[in-house]
């Protein structure tokens, strides 16, 4: 059985328990081949979807687990406009680091 998930999959995973008790933020997650091969239907999504403020976080998979973790190794991006232009600079920069 998988007890670690990377950050998007444990949102996932609480949205569909229906807490009574705590708010699940809206969130948008796509992988970086998707970002490569969609990157314009991406960010209509996101702009779409979500709310005018949003955060631009990295999910990988290794950052936490049993063994190990990486936090603060990836930085994230907080109280970012959510408009196009935002959204191409910081993710990419979120995937260069």
């Amino acid at each position: 059985m998988k007890y670690f998930f990377d950050k998007a999959e444990n949102l996932k995973n609480l949205e569909k328990l229906n807490l009574k008790n705590f708010v699940i933020p809206k969130f948008y997650f796509f992988d970086l081949q998707k970002w490569n091969n969609e990157k314009e239907k991406i960010i209509e999504k996101i702009v779409k979807n979500l709310d005018s403020k949003i955060c631009i976080r990295s999910s990988f998979y290794k950052e936490d687990n049993s063994k190990s973790s990486m936090a603060g190794k990836f930085d994230s991006y907080i109280n970012i406009n959510n408009e196009k232009k935002n959204l191409s600079f910081f993710i990419k920069k979120l995937i260069l680091q």
